[in-house]
């Protein structure tokens, strides 16, 4: 609730001085203050830093204008607005190397590799990665040198941590522990990482059983939450000290009593917070601590808290997937073709009726699949016969290799090539979205379909659907060959 009502006020302000131009001091201030973006206030972050890029470009205020980008990318990376994020980091790179400020440059190329870890590309995040460490040596400034190091890190972490891979996880989680805790206690960011990375160790070292280095991540843990307003922080640290006392701490007096006070506190930050899945894993320990107290009221009062949102959580769950996979779309639903009122008058003519009815739909259906398998045989024959990159020329080549890698940068690349294509699509449908001329593009470039579905890592089923739903959109008869058409745009 402060951050949204401190976004409120920096509303109020950037308003107040938009008849007017801000200082450099002033863009800094306000700068500062919407360090933290979150999706909740998705509307209000985009627009703060919209407009403090326009009133640092009008005072020509690079520094404002890098910071604003930079803030904006990273927001975007967390709403999952890729698109947009590039071109803000591009411009970033651009400013920060006109007034060579490696800091900045090096912040661009962390967000870059959270876009393309959210994106699961590893392989392109590890590259981006690697290849700008060399950045962090350049930056003057030792403690932002430092703090370089920890987003570095962190993004390691998080690399390795969507390949399930402990190990590196671990590796990165010191060397980042080890950067934060030399920053100096003005560091704004310092107690953020440090709780973070903190909280990564608990994890391990609960798994691993280590109790001695699981107790001393959370006194760490405990030295820092008090310096921080993340909901999810402090849920996170009473849970854990919580799960120590009960499992650990047996023999200490009253650790009842403790433990229950520490998950009650989760419980609490967990409810403002409206995260599910604390409040899913909370609610059984609670219970479980009023049984071993013998209190069967409040014991079947969290058992009832957690069956609920269990319960809860799974409707949605099935909602989500009953909508995503088994809803008809309108296209596919068939209405029944009733006869009239006046042919039903009689057994014999009803038995007519449906005896011609049933005939046309055979007729039709044998057509059907006449013209679908003469379609697929075309198609096919296409595919076998003009793939080969003999016949393609370098740039061909290498658009070909982008889309068989399936790499974010393909359809911009395309585009760039072929800028005329998107738009002979548009004017046939405007509704096209940016993944069915991703998918017209690799027709154009004569990718079979074996190649598309490696590619994208889909069934062959999947692309020939894909295939009939593009020609159903761009009015392609079924006669005619989709790569002779796609190449012909």
């Amino acid at each position: 609730m402060t951050k949204k009502y401190l976004l409120f006020f920096i509303l109020i302000c950037i308003e107040g001085f938009s008849q007017r131009k801000l200082t450099e001091k002033q863009i800094d201030s306000l700068q500062n203050t919407i360090f933290t973006t979150n999706s909740g206030n998705a509307d209000k972050i985009e627009a703060i830093t919209t407009e403090l890029y326009y009133q640092s470009k009008e005072i020509d205020y690079k520094k404002g204008q890098i910071n604003a980008l930079l803030r904006r990318a990273a927001h975007r990376v967390n709403i999952k607005d890729f698109d947009k994020v590039q071109p803000d980091l591009n411009e970033a790179i651009t400013l920060s190397n006109d007034i060579e400020d490696y800091y900045s440059m090096a912040r661009a190329k962390t967000i870059e590799a959270a876009m393309l870890n959210a994106l699961k590309l590893y392989a392109e995040t590890q590259k981006v990665l690697d290849q700008n460490l060399k950045l962090i040596p350049k930056i003057k400034d030792i403690n932002k040198r430092r703090l370089m190091e920890t987003l570095f890190y962190g993004r390691y972490i998080n690399l390795y941590g969507n390949q399930n891979m402990e190990d590196s996880v671990h590796h990165y989680a010191g060397k980042r522990m080890k950067a934060a805790l030399l920053l100096p206690n003005s560091e704004k960011e310092k107690p953020i990482i440090i709780l973070s990375t903190a909280r990564l160790f608990c994890v391990y070292y609960k798994t691993a059983k280590d109790f001695k280095k699981l107790e001393h991540y959370i006194n760490i843990q405990e030295k820092y939450i008090n310096q921080t307003d993340n909901l999810f922080d402090l849920s996170f640290y009473h849970k854990t000290k919580a799960d120590f006392i009960y499992n650990y701490q047996k023999n200490t007096k009253n650790y009842l009593d403790t433990a229950l006070e520490h998950y009650k506190l989760a419980e609490k930050y967990a409810d403002q917070s409206n995260n599910l899945l604390l409040k899913e894993a909370i609610y059984p320990n609670i219970a479980k601590i009023y049984e071993d107290k013998k209190n069967e009221e409040k014991q079947v009062q969290y058992l009832n808290k957690y069956t609920t949102l269990k319960d809860s959580v799974v409707k949605k769950e099935n909602k989500t997937i009953e909508k995503l996979v088994f809803q008809p779309r309108k296209e596919d639903q068939v209405k029944p073709i009733l006869p009239s009122e006046g042919l039903v008058k009689s057994g014999e003519t009803r038995f007519m009726f449906i005896y011609l009815i049933l005939a046309a739909l055979l007729v039709l259906f044998l057509l059907f699949i006449f013209f679908r398998r003469k379609n697929k045989n075309n198609d096919h024959f296409s595919e076998d016969n003009n793939t080969g990159d003999a016949s393609l020329n370098e740039k061909n080549q290498k658009l070909r290799k982008l889309a068989l890698e399936n790499n974010i940068a393909f359809l911009p690349s395309f585009l760039e090539l072929y800028p005329e294509f998107k738009e002979s699509l548009l004017r046939i449908n405007p509704a096209l979205i940016n993944s069915d001329i991703e998918f017209c593009a690799l027709l154009k470039l004569k990718l079979n379909s074996q190649q598309i579905a490696a590619s994208k890592k889909i069934s062959v089923r999947a692309v020939d659907s894909k295939k009939y739903r593009i020609r159903k959109k761009l009015n392609i008869l079924s006669s005619e060959n989709l790569y002779h058409w796609m190449a012909d745009k």
